[in-house]
């Protein structure tokens, strides 16, 4: 498959894709498309439950894939391309002090959500919204059932940093797994949140009209 013969997502460049299209056994549970994320309710530009990726990123995913599943394991797809909607929604979430329903689940350490963004957890600019950041874990292939990484997705705590010593034996062995098979694949771990990759060689720059803002639907 190349950019010039997969469909292109509405609104993005022709080199985006949806990646089930190049990868159909991925698991897609895209956390800002519901209520199971630090807002409580589905980010905007969540319109559906849909993966998409720059095809760059989805041939090295499809790589990571095959690896996995030689094992016996199956990517999940938390999250992936983020509309630069999402992002100023984040960011305006932040600065309402009012609402701090979800904060005992995803930032229990944090009185203040603006601190979130400066402490590294969510960004101003998403590398997201350029289509070849991915957030992820892997299940089991045959029952689909999350392996234990120790913390869960968006737990903003040191608890999540990929290399701590706060979790057990196993969970590290999993991380540690996980992050090798995706760098064998093109991808880099951010070192602050163990489900978070960003393809090495992604095709878009950190330029502001490569944030791109079409919605997934």
């Amino acid at each position: 498959m190349d950019t010039l013969s997969h469909k292109v997502p509405n609104g993005l460049p022709a080199r985006f894709c949806f990646l089930k299209d190049v990868v159909p056994s991925i698991v897609s549970d895209l956390k800002y498309a519901t209520n199971d994320n630090f807002l409580g309710r589905p980010a905007k530009g969540y319109n559906s439950n849909t993966v998409i990726t720059t095809i760059d990123a989805a041939l090295c995913l499809k790589e990571a894939q095959e690896k996995f599943m030689d094992i016996g394991y199956c990517i999940k797809v938390l999250d992936a391309y983020r509309p630069h909607t999402a992002v100023q929604d984040f960011w305006e979430w932040a600065h309402d002090k009012e609402d701090i329903k979800m904060k005992e689940f995803y930032y229990p350490k944090y009185d203040s959500k603006e601190l979130l963004f400066s402490d590294g957890f969510i960004a101003r600019f998403s590398k997201h919204s350029r289509g070849s950041a991915i957030d992820m874990t892997i299940v089991h292939k045959d029952t689909l059932e999350d392996i234990d990484m120790g913390a869960h997705f968006d737990f903003f705590s040191e608890e999540s940093s990929t290399q701590t010593n706060l979790i057990s034996d196993e969970a590290r062995k999993n991380r540690e797994l996980m992050v090798s098979i995706m760098e064998q694949c093109g991808f880099v771990n951010y070192h602050k949140e163990w489900w978070h990759f960003e393809l090495v060689n992604e095709p878009y720059t950190i330029r502001p009209d490569h944030h791109f803002s079409a919605p997934i639907e």
